[in-house]
């Protein structure tokens, strides 16, 4: 079933971000449509192989520059291919501590930072999934990597695990409407430190932190 929001662009926007985000951070091969880095929506079409028309024509290239959708898609991809903690080369990582840092390899996470259990996954009125990967055990140029995931309507305030040692969270990506005055994903470098010891993670949307 799809979901118009109301026809609020803005709000659509964000959707279509969060979801091309979950895609990007995702393990395993990310399947995008040619048209998708440009929300080329197909006007709603689900039958658009068998229609000849705009509704599944590309657009040309826009003469004054990539759409800020584009951007984002490009500074996404270009996050995944940086970081390989996200693009797992064997099984998906488990909880377990090989090198013996204290910090598993995967945590799942509530937005309180406490861990998740078996009730919590089973509840059918939790909306919010976090999940932390320990950079250093997966060959990622970051200590770690912190996904922060809120499907609920209601922007939620997180409290994120403690980074590593000697190191400070970053926000790399943050898929809300507030965050399209920077196109919504940091460019390489550009990472902001976080102020406080927790962040606000709006509706439907995720974030991202590197510990650096």
């Amino acid at each position: 079933l799809s979901w118009s929001w109301g026809g609020d662009a803005v709000r659509q926007r964000a959707a279509a971000r969060t979801a091309m985000a979950l895609l990007g951070l995702s393990a395993g091969v990310p399947m995008i449509v040619a048209g998708d880095e440009d929300l080329r929506s197909q006007r709603g079409n689900n039958n658009a192989y068998n229609l000849d028309s705009v509704a599944s024509w590309l657009a040309p290239p826009d003469p004054a520059g990539p759409s800020a959708f584009h951007v984002f898609v490009s500074r996404l991809f270009a996050f995944r291919a940086m970081h390989p903690a996200l693009r797992p080369s064997r099984a998906w990582p488990t909880a377990e501590d090989p090198d013996g840092d204290g910090q598993p390899t995967l945590r799942w996470l509530r937005e309180s930072g406490a861990p998740m259990d078996d009730a919590y996954f089973d509840a059918t009125d939790r909306h919010f999934v976090g999940l932390e990967l320990d950079g250093d055990e997966l060959g990622d140029p970051s200590s770690a990597i912190y996904v922060a995931y809120n499907g609920w309507s209601r922007t939620l305030t997180v409290t994120p695990p403690a980074p590593p040692a000697g190191t400070q969270w970053a926000i790399a990506i943050d898929t809300s409407a507030t965050a399209e005055s920077w196109s919504n994903a940091r460019a390489a470098g550009d990472e902001v430190e976080l102020a406080a010891a927790t962040i606000d993670v709006e509706n439907r949307a995720v974030v991202v932190l590197i510990a650096r």
